[in-house]
């Protein structure tokens, strides 16, 4: 499991990732963190490439400047998996 930040139009963005091949993305409820997606990561990662973003404001990611929208976090979502050079989760 390897654990990293990226710095996104929102702040810095926490992620853990682990495995290789085709890439999941996880998205974990509100209040919670990529912390959740451990235990399932590690078995994912035997054949995918498991990604899990702590959202804005939760986890270890910064938070907003304000309150965003559905359509918002989605929008931080598709800028994560952009600048990992993901194309297709």
């Amino acid at each position: 499991m390897r654990r990293g930040y990226l710095d996104l139009s929102t702040g810095q963005v926490h992620y853990r990732t682990h495995g290789e091949g085709k890439p999941v993305l996880l998205l974990h409820q509100t209040p919670s963190s990529s912390l959740e997606y451990e235990l399932l990561m590690s078995h994912l990662g035997q054949h995918y490439q498991a990604v899990a973003m702590d959202t804005p404001g939760y986890g270890l990611s910064d938070p907003p400047s304000g309150l965003l929208s559905i359509a918002e976090y989605a929008a931080v979502a598709h800028e994560f998996v952009t600048a990992l050079g993901i194309t297709t989760v």
